[in-house]
């Protein structure tokens, strides 16, 4: 149905923005990058754990086939890796 009124799907929307905010968090470096990668000790709740971000990301890059030393270069649209910045 989004193809019938030219619209992308949600979850490839969503794909899109996770993988762009992980890119720009990944080439700012410091404080910002080093916390995204961060694990937090603690008691564990009961029950299925939530999906992390990380997590999210991680698939996504599977999906597309880009691994994390080639994010300092651009990602267009559709998953295509574009010139490093």
């Amino acid at each position: 149905m989004a193809e019938m009124f030219g619209v992308e799907e949600l979850s490839v929307k969503l794909r899109q923005r996770r993988l762009r905010c992980f890119g720009h968090v990944k080439r700012a470096g410091g404080v910002l990058g080093e916390l995204v990668e961060v694990r937090v000790w603690g008691q564990q709740l009961s029950g299925r754990p939530r999906k992390k971000w990380n997590e999210c990301v991680m698939e996504d890059m599977n999906l597309l086939g880009v691994d994390q030393r080639s994010m300092p270069c651009r990602i267009d649209r559709c998953g295509k890796q574009l010139s490093p910045i």
